[in-house]
């Protein structure tokens, strides 16, 4: 009998810190989800005070940063700048919660930056030149060694042609 009461308070033992373990490894995750709510929401106030820099007419201004680069004026180089600015605050928000917290697998952020947000910066020269001149990765090596990489594969510009040959396709209906 004293066998069996024994081996019950093992099992109880061994269930309490199993239950113990599963409660460390929540309060890890749940810690992890409050530190990305956390960095989402900073990064989430520069979108809104980007979007209020870029104003109304970014769409003309990022059209005409592909099929009329010289043309733009200052306040329009701005804009465009903003929107680069914002694009790539994706990429540094995605790298800060990968970093942070581990919730995205590793290299999601250096596959995004790569495959979507780098090649639309440099489809025109407009964003070609800002990369080269405002150096927008603060510091973090990583990014800046994809997007020089991405550079020197990149054929020219091409987002003018693309603009042009949709134009023209849906005009001609």
């Amino acid at each position: 009998m004293q066998r069996m009461v024994d081996w019950l308070q093992l099992a109880a033992s061994l269930a309490v810190l199993i239950g113990l373990v599963l409660v460390v490894v929540e309060l890890r995750q749940s810690r992890a989800i409050a530190e990305a709510e956390i960095i989402n929401q900073s990064f989430e106030i520069g979108a809104a005070n980007v979007s209020a820099v870029m104003g109304e007419n970014a769409a003309a201004v990022l059209a005409k940063a592909c099929v009329a680069p010289a043309s733009l004026t200052e306040e329009e180089l701005v804009v465009a700048s903003f929107y680069n600015k914002h694009r790539l605050s994706l990429v540094r928000r995605l790298a800060v919660i990968s970093r942070s917290t581990e919730l995205y697998a590793d290299g999601a952020w250096q596959a995004y930056a790569r495959g979507n947000v780098l090649p639309e910066i440099f489809s025109s020269e407009v964003g070609r030149a800002w990369w080269r001149t405002t150096r927008p990765y603060l510091g973090n090596r990583e990014l800046e060694t994809i997007g020089n990489e991405l550079l020197e594969t990149l054929g020219p510009p091409s987002c003018g042609d693309e603009m042009r040959a949709y134009a023209e396709d849906v005009r001609a209906g």
